[in-house]
């Protein structure tokens, strides 16, 4: 994508835009114009989509996931003594939350070796109040493994926070599970957005011209 495409990544922006909605709308419109893909893409629990959001370029903008950062930030309860993020999509979304919140965080790692879900790397203790971090949820057996390492190891589960829902069932999973669940965009907003913009930019048909 060039420069232009990515107009709202600048410096100047960002942070510095007081009202959240605008910040939200403006994130909504990076998010697609980074990382919006049509083809034929399977997730991780095998799902067939013809559209997908991909997390690794949308986490490698440092304007972006340093907004991404803040939204997360102001959605992490009082109370919270640690963020968790689940290696590897989320590591740098959680990272850029501490940053944001001044929590410290810790990794969750998948490991065949484990046999049972994820390894938390890093310090976690129990009785401690975690909020874990995804970047794009679909059935939700993701969290939840990320759920069950964070309560196995003795700490509570504030909530899970998301990026992007993409409405395949996470959210109710989730709530059959009995866990707190936020995200921030959901996928079908987010691509009804981008069909708006790109038949906005659309150029009118060579000698028509509108009124």
């Amino acid at each position: 994508m060039g420069q232009n495409v990515l107009k709202t990544l600048s410096e100047d922006e960002g942070e510095a835009i007081q009202d959240p909605r605008t910040r939200r709308r403006e994130v909504a419109q990076d998010l697609i114009a980074v990382s919006y893909r049509q083809g034929i893409f399977i997730a991780a629990d095998g799902a067939v989509s013809d559209y997908h959001l991909d997390p690794a370029l949308f986490m490698t903008k440092p304007t972006l996931l340093r907004r991404l950062g803040s939204l997360l930030a102001e959605q992490i309860d009082a109370g919270t003594d640690r963020i968790a993020g689940s290696e590897p999509g989320s590591v740098a979304l959680a990272i850029a939350a501490a940053l944001h919140t001044g929590l410290p965080y810790v990794s969750l790692r998948h490991s065949v070796e484990s046999g049972n879900g994820p390894v938390v790397c890093g310090e976690m203790h129990a009785n401690e109040r975690v909020v874990l971090i995804e970047d794009v949820l679909s059935s939700g057996t993701q969290a939840l493994l990320g759920a069950k390492t964070v309560t196995d190891h003795g700490a509570e589960l504030v909530s899970v926070l998301g990026v992007i829902d993409r409405g395949e069932g996470a959210a109710e999973a989730l709530a059959a599970a009995g866990i707190e669940y936020k995200a921030m965009f959901a996928m079908n907003d987010l691509a009804k957005r981008n069909a708006v913009s790109r038949q906005s930019s659309s150029p009118s048909p060579r000698g028509q011209h509108g009124n």
